[in-house]
């Protein structure tokens, strides 16, 4: 019977097209999907628990060759159960041939200077995610089971680092790191000598934070009516993680892009997309893509 039922699995894994439903569903113990209010704002949470490693990350940082991010996200998507897909890092609107700031993708290079942006994402081939504050302390990764520490600052470590990340298969990206250790990261702006930082939109975090002594990783939205700057949002969902939620520390929690690039598609556990929560845009518009699986 059980070589019945692998060789009945591996035929469903291999019979779908790429734009077809994931082969499996994802189990509601390990996502959850809610709304709550919290302080008369609306907030919209995929939770995540990564306790037993079947919820894992990838995130596809640029074009390769004729494919672009939507075609490479299609075609690695075949076979797999996907929970959802986000705009990840903010798009270079002064120079769109390469990504802001520390870019990898899958050990490849795309661009190696840093950004003035504090936090440092390293997604790994595993499907793990680390982030790093490069302003405070040097980056942490893992090479052959053995943790090194490299200051990405500093010309001669970053090379190292690199040279790591290529032979890890890791994929880096850089975005504004809101919250780290507990602690908020971002100041209350002068908006007359930075107008931009005191726009009011809708607003997408990525938090990691600790629940009873494990990981859950919480993707929150908050909705154009509750529009908010990037401090105010930040400050409201922090505040509403710790109390709302009751999250024992919110271990980091980074921006999501939501301008040009909203792109945010999120799938039940029979694999249909759905339709009262989504972004502005669609994949094909993406230069970037966080996505969230199951297996």
């Amino acid at each position: 019977m059980r070589n019945v039922f692998i060789i009945f699995s591996f035929i469903v894994l291999t019979s779908f097209h790429p734009a077809s439903p994931p082969s499996s569903p994802y189990s509601a113990k390990d996502v959850d999907i809610s709304t709550m209010i919290y302080e008369g704002k609306k907030y919209t949470c995929v939770t995540m628990n990564r306790a037993n490693n079947r919820v894992k990350a990838k995130y596809f940082a640029y074009k390769e060759g004729n494919q672009s991010v939507n075609d490479r996200f299609q075609k690695w998507r075949k076979g797999r159960s996907i929970i959802l897909v986000t705009s990840g890092a903010y798009e270079n609107y002064l120079n769109k041939s390469i990504p802001e700031g520390l870019t990898i993708d899958n050990g490849v290079v795309v661009n190696e200077k840093p950004n003035s942006y504090g936090g440092l994402v390293i997604v790994y081939a595993t499907g793990g995610i680390a982030v790093s504050s490069i302003k405070e302390q040097k980056v942490g990764i893992t090479c052959d089971n053995v943790q090194q520490q490299y200051d990405v600052n500093n010309a001669l470590e970053r090379q190292m680092f690199i040279s790591c990340a290529q032979k890890m298969e890791a994929t880096t990206f850089q975005t504004h790191l809101l919250v780290y250790k507990d602690q908020l990261k971002v100041l209350d702006p002068d908006c007359t000598a930075h107008p931009t930082a005191c726009y009011k939109r809708e607003r997408r975090f990525l938090a990691v934070c600790k629940y009873n002594g494990e990981l859950v990783h919480i993707i929150v939205n908050t909705s154009i009516s509750d529009a908010n700057t990037l401090y105010e949002g930040t400050k409201a969902v922090y505040n509403f993680l710790k109390k709302g939620r009751e999250m024992d520390e919110v271990v980091f929690m980074i921006n999501l892009d939501t301008g040009d690039q909203d792109v945010f598609d999120l799938f039940d556990q029979g694999g249909t997309k759905r339709t009262d929560i989504q972004g502005k845009k669609s994949c094909e518009d993406a230069a970037n893509l966080l996505v969230y699986y199951y297996e």
